[in-house]
Formats: C-alpha cells, structure tokens, sequence
C-alpha cells in the first residue's frame, strides 16, 4: 500500500503535468493565432491605405485630365474664332479688292467716255470751222 499512496501523488502530478501541457500548448496556439491575426489585420490595413492611395491618384489624375481638356477646348476656341476672324479679314481685304478694281474700271471708263466726248467735241469744232470756212464766213 506504500506503493499505492506513493503512486497517487505521481499521478495527480502528472495529470497536472499533462493538464499544464495541454494548456500551454492551447496558450500556445492561441498566441500564434492572435500574432497571425494581427498581421492579416495589418496587411489588410496596409492594403486598405494603399486602394485609398491609388484612389485618391485616380481622382486626382482625372481632375488633371479633365483640366487639360477644358483648358484644350479653350485654346481650340481660341483657334477658332482667331480663324474666323482671319476669314472674315480676308473675305473684307478681298471685298475691298473688287470695290477698287470696280472703281478703277469705272474710273477707266469714264475716262474714256470723257475723252471720247472730248474727242467728239473737238472734232465738231473742227467740223463747225471747216463749215464756215466753206461758207466764207
């Protein structure tokens, strides 16, 4: 019976043993799943801040875009109303081309009509003083 009472303690000694064990050994896996956690919970932190980062890049590259073309559309305006302008200049300088060229033909033939009736008149002078030195007078 000393054997027995000896064994006892031994293997109350050993179920804690065991007990303690199983116990670190759940603490243990515990720890690791918390630290494993901890990182996912990091890395989808770190995954998060980086699409907010890209996001934001986004946006702000399209504000950019978007300034770039509107500030396109306004030179392209620009452009045309300054073709525009220049069409209307041209089409007024060659208005102004034809207005003279008609006046300098007009000009011409009035010119002629004048020099004409000049002409005319000259050579009726010249009739009217044949005709009185044929009538003597």
């Amino acid at each position: 019976m000393d054997t027995a009472a000896t064994d006892a303690p031994m293997k109350a000694n050993s179920e804690v043993s065991t007990a303690c064990d199983r116990g670190a050994g759940i603490v243990h896996v515990l720890r690791e799943e918390v630290v494993s956690l901890r990182v996912e919970l990091e890395t989808e932190k770190s995954a998060r801040r980086k699409a907010e980062l890209e996001r934001d890049q986004a946006r702000l590259a399209q504000k950019t875009a978007e300034h770039a073309l509107s500030e396109t559309r306004q030179q392209a305006e620009q452009a045309i109303q300054t073709a525009e302008a220049l069409r209307k200049a041209k089409e007024s300088r060659a208005a102004e081309d034809r207005a003279e060229q008609v006046t300098r033909e007009a000009a011409a033939a009035q010119l002629r009509h004048l020099t004409e009736a000049m002409a005319a008149r000259r050579s009726l002078n010249l009739w009217g003083r044949l005709q009185l030195a044929w009538r003597g007078e």
